[in-house]
């Protein structure tokens, strides 16, 4: 198993990005607080953030250097104060891998199919693997493009897009660096057991780096934990709505009666 991961490893790892001196433009979808604020209301309900946070997730740092380089002389306001997501996404990825890991142990642990104990064990065991499971740049393929993030993040093209496609723009590499600094905002700002769910019910089931050999019976088993998960998170919007409370813009997380207390 752990020569099909590194086999696995070398041929669905994206190619290297590559960085070259000729400008780009820096991308900026949503150039409004208002509308990002909207955007995110509709996609993620029971996800709200504060301001500034939502500008950090959305924002790699490429997008600031090139704003500088443009605009030296302009204020520091809220959309131009230069943070980034580095941070997020470094709480995020580990928050990643300590989801995914958690998720398989509980496979091992109750699953009644063979197959898929056996499969997830032997991901525990490779040295590797959760590294190639969550490979950034793999995160930015399938399932940031389910996310949508492309929507929303701010940053500057390596690229213009005529020049090169979406690996050599850096696309993948910013959109699961965005995914990562996603999952951490929603870890700092609301708690591990919201990221847990959102985790497991927006992201794993379109993870598309798992080995080739992944039997069904571990796909079944991701699938019904996404139900699991998605129906809570449903849930606990609507429980915000039935007692009007505003999920996330205060200093710490409300606590559900089905979510229990949140993980600081």
């Amino acid at each position: 198993m752990h020569g099909v991961f590194e086999a696995h490893s070398r041929e669905r790892a994206p190619p290297p990005q590559h960085n070259h001196s000729q400008p780009t433009r820096s991308i900026t979808p949503i150039p409004d607080l208002p509308s990002l604020r909207t955007w995110f209301a509709t996609h993620h309900p029971a996800l709200a953030l504060p301001d500034n946070v939502l500008l950090q997730l959305i924002t790699h740092e490429s997008h600031n250097l090139a704003h500088r380089h443009a605009s030296p002389q302009q204020g520091h306001d809220i959309l131009t104060a230069g943070a980034h997501n580095r941070r997020l996404s470094f709480l995020g990825r580990r928050a990643l891998h300590a989801f995914l890991a958690l998720f398989l142990h509980g496979v091992v642990s109750s699953s009644t199919a063979q197959e898929a104990r056996r499969a997830a064990d032997e991901i525990l065991r490779s040295p590797d693997a959760l590294d190639v499971i969550l490979h950034t740049g793999r995160l930015g393929d399938r399932p940031g493009r389910a996310l949508e993030l492309e929507q929303v993040m701010r940053w500057t093209p390596a690229h213009s897009e005529q020049e090169r496609g979406a690996h050599d723009r850096g696309l993948y590499t910013i959109r699961g660096r965005t995914l990562e600094a996603f999952i951490g905002a929603i870890y700092h700002q609301h708690g591990a057991n919201l990221a847990s769910q959102t985790f497991h019910a927006h992201i794993l089931p379109h993870i598309d780096a798992f080995p080739p050999d992944t039997p069904r019976t571990l796909w079944d088993a991701i699938k019904a934990r996404a139900d699991v998960d998605r129906r809570a998170l449903v849930d606990l919007q609507a429980w915000a709505q039935g007692k009007r409370v505003e999920l996330g813009y205060g200093s710490a997380a409300l606590a559900s009666p089905a979510q229990g207390k949140q993980v600081e």
